[in-house]
């Protein structure tokens, strides 16, 4: 399948840190805003900082991270949703 996004760094991810106060890095939403998941706390949250200098921001959701990622995808409309912040379905 051809990359639809062909300009997409392939490692979005690499820029932030892989964990905040021991919660790995789940995903970057559409504005660009690294969010993180802390399993413990059944939390989703948004990263605030720059360059290595990243804290726990505001909450983003709560619950197991798959009921996370619903809330979500009902917010936005999208029906699958992609390491990119980009609906991908239909491809």
């Amino acid at each position: 399948m051809n990359d639809p996004y062909p300009d997409q760094p392939e490692e979005v991810l690499s820029e932030y840190p892989d964990e905040i106060d021991g919660a790995p890095i789940v995903g970057i939403d559409a504005g660009g805003v690294p969010v993180y998941f802390d399993r413990e706390k059944e939390e989703a949250f948004e990263a605030i900082g720059r360059e290595n200098d990243y804290k726990r921001g505001e909450l983003r959701g709560e619950g197991p991270l798959k009921n996370v990622i619903e809330d979500v995808e009902a917010v936005t409309g999208w029906d699958v949703l992609s390491k990119f912040g980009r609906d991908n379905a239909g491809e």
